[in-house]
Order: C-alpha cells, then structure tokens, then sequence
C-alpha cells in the first residue's frame, strides 16, 4: 500500500514551527449552557478516535454546568486520557466539556482546514501522550502542547496537501454512507425474522434446539493470559478479548453476553457473535450450539444478533442474563424452505456490508498514512 501511495515530499525548504504558532486556545466559557442561545452539546463521549469531524452531539437543554464555547472551524481536542487520541473539526456552533481544548486555526501561518490533520498525525499523538500528567485519569495541557514543533510547506503547497487530504476524506464519507444504508436495510431484514409478534405457532425455546456449554467456559486473568499468548482466540461478553495458545472448544458457536452486554442497545450494537475454529470463552458469554435439526447456527445467529430480550434481563447498573432466562428464549423456527431462503437472503446483505465496513477501514489506513508522511 505505502509503495502506491507514496508522496515523495521534498520537505528541505519546509519552515519549522511550534504548534502554538499555529492555532490558539479558546477559553470562551457559558456558565449556564441550558439557557443559552447555543443548541448542541459535545461531551469526550461524542468524539471518535480517528474521524476527523464531529458527527455526533446532544442536545444542551439539560447541560448545567459551565461548559467551553466554540464556533464553525475550531477543532475540539481531547485532554483527558490522550492514548484515545481525539481531535476533530466541528462544522457547528456549540459548547463541548472542560475536558477539551478548543482550538482555533492561525491563518497566515496555516490553510485553512489543515491544521485538524496535522493533529491527528502519530508523532503529535506520541508527544501529547508522552506529555500528559495525572494519576486518576492524565491530562495534557495547552503549553506543553503549543510547544509541539512541526515542518509545514509553503502555502500554496499547504494548499495542495489539503485538497488530496479533503478528497481522502469525502471518499470516505461516501463510502460510510453506503455503509448506513445497507446496515440499515440489513437490521430490517434481522429484525424480521427476530420479531416473535405472529409466529406463535412456529416458536421454539432455547433449551429446546441449542446446547448451552457453559459449563465448559473457563475464565482467565490478564497475568495467566500474559503466559500463554498465542494466536487461539479468547473471547468475552461482546467480542475478542485476548489471544492465547490453548483452547476449549473447537467448533462453531453462538455466543451472547452472560452480563455486561449491549442489551439496552439491542438495535444498534450487536448481543451476539459467532466463532468458528479453536477458542476459549470466559464466563461473562453463555455459550450455544445449534441443534443442526432444527435450525443452522447461522440463523441461529441472526435470530439474537440484534434481538430485544430486555424481558430476560434482571439487574440496573450491570444487566445480566441468567442461563434460565437464556434456555427460555423464543426463536422463529419456519420451515426448512423459508429458513434457508432467508438466511441466504440475509447472508448476501450481510456481505455486502463487510465489504463496505472493510472499504472504510483500508480508506482510513491510507488518510492515516498520507497524514503520517506530511506531518
């Protein structure tokens, strides 16, 4: 990829800078967010490591507390817990957290728009993480930060870079905009056949066509896992946790969250996942395997992945779901013509939108790179 893609920058009559030469630190505060004029809200949840816009926010009617002020162009950088390197354009006015620095470009040193790259480069992460303090939770500050020194072009060559970088970037866009829709048209297709409303006679249990082997399940510690690493994936509530080089099962499994799980966020996030080959499974996932008479552990799959079982549910602060709720769970179950014409239908859907997931993912790991070699 580096070898396609290469710029070949002559950078020996680029000008080096501080970072404090090239943007300045609003300190704008709203003591009262809720009754001021401004409508969204940006708290460190809303930002996204890597993207280089705010795409998310909430509303500000409930924000008390004094918050940061900021305008079209600036760039909310987050202080707090740097290693999750965020720092985005905003494209709105609005307040973001304390916890933010809300950065504004200098012009007549830099293009306009540019700035928000060269701070999500990986040296200037590795200088603010190697800069941030604390010991709860570390914190970078601006003077240290505004110290970070830079090689920038002339500007009719800053010019240049950000059209390639900005081009980068609404490719990208396009490409999570496919993403949306086929996602969207794959969670109606999920939703269809995980809805039991009307299908009363065609319901089967849990317990009555899965095998739950969760009496195989063996939890391991991040030291015991430490001496035994290998390539044999470890699995948890929601996904890979680890690798190690020793396994349990050796077969293809459904698995869901036992607690911690994206229950209450059923549509949008996933409540199960498949796995396939070797693998261990830790006890925060109840572990299933389809009774092949009756259904395929791909159906079986759809039938959870974006299920609502909040019924099954107990506890508020960690949700958990017993192996007796789990056993008592509905599936569809229709007949053998219809199960397979709409896994098959649900299974091309569900390709595609690999495909596009795996798109956005390469897209990034170019602008990444191009970012890497400018900055």
């Amino acid at each position: 990829m580096s070898k396609n893609i290469s710029l070949k920058l002559d950078k020996s009559n680029w000008k080096n800078f501080n970072l404090g030469d090239l943007a300045i630190e609003i300190t704008d505060r709203v003591d009262k967010p809720n009754e001021s004029n401004f409508k969204k809200f940006v708290s460190l949840d809303h930002f996204i490591s890597g993207d280089i816009r705010i795409k998310n926010w909430q509303s500000i009617e409930k924000i008390v507390s004094a918050a940061k002020e900021f305008k079209v162009g600036d760039i909310l950088f987050a202080r707090r817990n740097t290693y999750l390197k965020r720092a985005s354009l905003v494209n709105f006015d609005g307040c973001c957290s304390g916890d933010a620095f809300v950065l504004r470009e200098k012009h007549e040193k830099i293009t306009e728009g540019l700035l928000v790259f060269l701070l999500n480069s990986s040296k200037l992460w590795d200088y603010a993480i190697s800069n941030a303090a604390g010991t709860m939770s570390k914190r970078v500050k601006w003077r240290d930060l505004a110290n970070y020194k830079v090689l920038l072009p002339s500007m009719s060559e800053q010019k240049k870079l950000l059209k390639l970088l900005w081009s980068m970037e609404e490719m990208i866009d396009k490409e999570e905009e496919l993403y949306k829709s086929i996602d969207i048209l794959f969670k109606a297709k999920i939703k269809n056949i995980s809805n039991n409303k009307n299908k009363k006679d065609e319901l089967k249990k849990i317990k009555e066509i899965c095998k739950i082997k969760d009496n195989m399940r063996k939890p391991l510690n991040k030291s015991q896992r430490a001496k035994i690493k290998g390539e044999i994936p470890y699995y948890g509530s929601n996904g890979l946790v680890d690798h190690i080089n020793k396994y349990i099962f050796d077969e293809e499994l459904v698995l869901i969250a036992e607690d911690g799980g994206n229950f209450n966020e059923f549509y949008s996030k996933e409540i199960a996942y498949c796995v396939k080959g070797k693998s261990w499974v830790n006890n925060h996932a109840h572990v299933l395997s389809a009774n092949t008479d009756f259904l395929s552990t791909q159906w079986l799959l759809y039938s959870l992945m974006h299920k609502n079982i909040l019924k099954h549910i107990i506890g508020t602060t960690r949700l958990k779901l017993n192996k007796s709720e789990l056993e008592n769970i509905d599936i569809w179950i229709p007949s053998n013509k219809i199960m397979k014409s709409l896994t098959e239908e649900i299974s091309k859907i569900d390709n595609l939108r690999k495909e596009a997931a795996s798109k956005i993912n390469l897209s990034k790991k170019i602008r990444k790179y191009l970012i890497n070699q400018i900055f």
